[in-house]
């Protein structure tokens, strides 16, 4: 039994990170563990981490600013505070009968939300020309967990996410869209939306920019195959009607909203 014992402790440290203590009769496993391994903190905010152990002298290795909050028999718990650095990564660490041993590091989210969320105006479009549709995102952390999705009243014309990136900080983002004027765009609004998708361990947030209305005019043909062609335009809810003559081919010349020409 002792021949066995021994074997498979020594088995045991060559395959596993624990930290064993091996006798004659007995096999002692020990442990440092830190708690949550992946936490999501707001950048300056604070964060409570619990540090495991069955050895003595529970401490944590933090570039924060940290105060023990709690403990117990194998336990203590810290409080980093003001969490402004992107990349910190603590990790527990006790004495045992082998020496110190250190936790797995925490790996730490920190994330900001945009200081801004802007449409760069939109000037009048013509139908049928193309126009850009700028979204200007900025000051927001982990870019990497950002999407961005540029909405035309109810229609979503793009989603760009962002999940090549791998700067942890702060970063700003422009994102463009090229879009085709037609004659029904004329009074829609175009809106653009931010979402940092922090799950499953923290929360999801959204942002949105202000409106912008979209404005467009233009020119329809119609050919006319008849003398007298009488058109009717249904507009704001009045009934025009338009009696147009022509021998040939009839352009009626009408913006989106306004007064409409036969030539």
């Amino acid at each position: 039994m002792i021949c066995f014992l021994k074997i498979f402790c020594n088995r045991l440290l060559e395959h596993l990170e624990f930290n064993f203590l091996c006798c004659d009769t007995c096999i002692f496993l020990y442990y440092v563990e830190i708690w949550p391994p992946n936490p999501v903190v707001k950048f300056g905010g604070s964060l409570d981490l619990n540090c495991t152990s069955t050895c003595e002298n529970i401490g944590i290795e933090s570039a924060y600013t940290k105060v023990p909050i709690e403990n117990g028999s194998n336990w203590k718990a810290f409080r980093l505070s003001n969490v402004d650095y992107w990349a910190a990564s603590p990790m527990c660490y006790a004495d045992c009968k082998t020496g110190q041993k250190k936790s797995p590091k925490a790996n730490i989210i920190v994330y900001k939300t945009p200081d801004h969320v802007k449409l760069d105006t939109v000037p009048k479009m013509e139908v049928g020309k193309q126009y850009n549709l700028t979204c200007r995102v900025s000051g927001v952390a982990p870019i990497w967990n950002l999407s961005v999705t540029l909405l035309k009243g109810e229609e979503q014309l793009l989603v760009k996410t962002f999940e090549d990136y791998s700067d942890p900080k702060t970063n700003d983002v422009v994102v463009n869209h090229l879009i085709t004027a037609l004659q029904h765009d004329h009074h829609k609004t175009v809106t653009c939306q931010t979402s940092l998708d922090l799950n499953p361990t923290g929360p999801l947030l959204k942002n949105t920019s202000h409106n912008i209305t979209l404005e467009s005019f233009g020119e329809i043909s119609f050919i006319a195959s008849i003398p007298c062609l009488t058109i009717v335009h249904k507009l704001s809810f009045l009934l025009l009607l338009l009696k147009c003559t022509s021998k040939g081919s009839l352009n009626l010349i009408m913006p989106a909203f306004g007064k409409a020409d036969c030539k």
